[in-house]
């Protein structure tokens, strides 16, 4: 897939299949954890083992669990995904994706976005997977005057709260630290409604996230 037209897809799975050789294993992970978490996959996602192993990835991608517990999370993820559990049938797509997520790096990439890809309920939009990988034929390198510690201090809440409805005010500050870059600001501010979640380009750029 050419620039021109990775900007214009709408199919989750043909973006995924055209970035996954140009991003980080974590940004896949974490585009892995966000359609998980959109309300209508959330609310079915019952069994509380599925959802601890989506907060377990989102974990494991910001380093803050061991190898060792996300293998531990998964063995019982797929059980659930296998035998059901508290209303959530057997072999639920949202519970099978739940286990992977919790895969080890080296077959995160090649065993877990085609699954996406091929569950069509569970495809995020495109815009949601462009908040995380932004542009991968030219990323955009954050200098470090941008990187203020009114900038840093905001993007860091943003990225722990959740609290995307500030991005406007991450773009101001960044401004203010001399960022003129119009698709950083344009990101941050709009126009219209605009979907973020943990790991935005914006968000991991500030903070020198991968």
């Amino acid at each position: 897939m050419t620039e021109a037209e990775l900007l214009k897809c709408e199919d989750a799975h043909d973006f995924l299949d055209s970035v996954s050789q140009r991003v980080s294993v974590r940004k896949i992970r974490l585009a892995l954890c966000a359609s998980l978490r959109s309300p209508d996959i959330w609310q079915v996602l019952s069994a509380p083992i599925s959802r601890q192993a989506v907060e377990t990835g989102e974990a494991f991608a910001d380093g803050m669990v061991s190898i060792e517990e996300l293998g531990r999370i998964r063995k019982r993820a797929n059980a659930v995904a296998r035998n059901g559990s508290r209303g959530m049938p057997p072999c639920s797509p949202g519970a099978y994706l739940a286990n992977y997520i919790c895969s080890q790096d080296d077959t995160l990439t090649k065993y877990l976005y085609l699954p996406m890809g091929c569950i069509k309920q569970l495809q995020p939009p495109a815009d949601l997977l462009r908040d995380i990988f932004g542009n991968p034929f030219h990323p955009i390198a954050f200098v470090p005057k941008w990187r203020s510690e009114t900038a840093v201090a905001l993007a860091s809440a943003i990225y722990a709260e959740r609290a995307f409805d500030r991005m406007p005010i991450l773009a101001d500050a960044l401004e203010e630290a001399g960022c003129d870059h119009a698709d950083v600001l344009s990101h941050c501010r709009g126009p219209g409604p605009r979907p973020h979640v943990r790991g935005c380009w914006v968000v991991d750029g500030v903070l020198g996230k991968e």
